[in-house]
């Protein structure tokens, strides 16, 4: 295994940012009169963009695009005053970090997360770290599980996908690295179960954060 560079999720990967989550989309819920979802339900509908939170966080009867792009405004409105009072790395991540830096991997961050949030994120968890490109999503490029924007990163990088190991919590995460050929690990410590991930084709897992270095042959 010759991995040169490593693409990391951010919800549910680097950093728990459930809670912070939840209290967004109930306010929003509450703003326009719908029934807010439990902590439960948010964990299940993230991962694939604010768009499409915010589209399955409204009533069915509710999710005209007008809506939509009207709760998406106010939902990112919300969440640059909310941010991340409750948000923080996971337990052992920064370590992992550090270890991957050391042993010269580059390491980048790919999230759905719009990308000013994802910027702010990464900066405020992780000061110590220079990841080497952190994008999140961009109305350029498709949110995952669509591989473009990931594929993007391995072509700034002058890497193939296969020399890069795609690191994320998420069905959308399997998605990806199936698609763009990318070398896979799912992690267990987010927002998905291991039936789910399984299900979705994941066949490479991450109990913990150390794993992923044993499973890249880091150690």
């Amino acid at each position: 295994m010759n991995l040169k560079a490593a693409i990391f999720d951010l919800d549910g990967t680097l950093i728990d940012s459930l809670k912070d989550l939840h209290l967004t989309m109930s306010r929003v819920l509450e703003l326009g009169g719908y029934p807010v979802i439990d902590l439960e339900r948010v964990r299940h509908l993230i991962g694939n963009g604010a768009r499409e939170f915010v589209r399955l966080s409204l009533p069915d009867g509710a999710r005209s695009e007008k809506n939509v792009d009207k709760f998406l405004n106010i939902y990112r409105e919300l969440y640059d005053e909310i941010g991340s009072q409750n948000t923080m790395p996971f337990d052992g991540i920064e370590e992992v970090l550090d270890a991957l830096f050391d042993k010269g991997i580059i390491v980048c961050v790919l999230s759905n997360k719009p990308h000013p949030n994802t910027l702010d994120m990464v900066a405020k968890f992780f000061p110590r770290h220079r990841f080497h490109y952190v994008l999140g999503q961009k109305d350029i490029f498709p949110p995952k599980p669509d591989p473009s924007s990931a594929l993007h990163i391995a072509t700034a990088l002058n890497l193939f996908p296969n020399e890069i190991v795609l690191i994320g919590d998420g069905e959308s995460d399997v998605m990806v690295a199936k698609n763009g050929g990318f070398f896979g690990i799912s992690v267990l410590w987010g927002y998905r179960t291991l039936k789910e991930l399984t299900e979705a084709g994941a066949r490479v897992f991450a109990r913990t954060p150390r794993d992923i270095l044993r499973i890249m042959g880091l150690e």
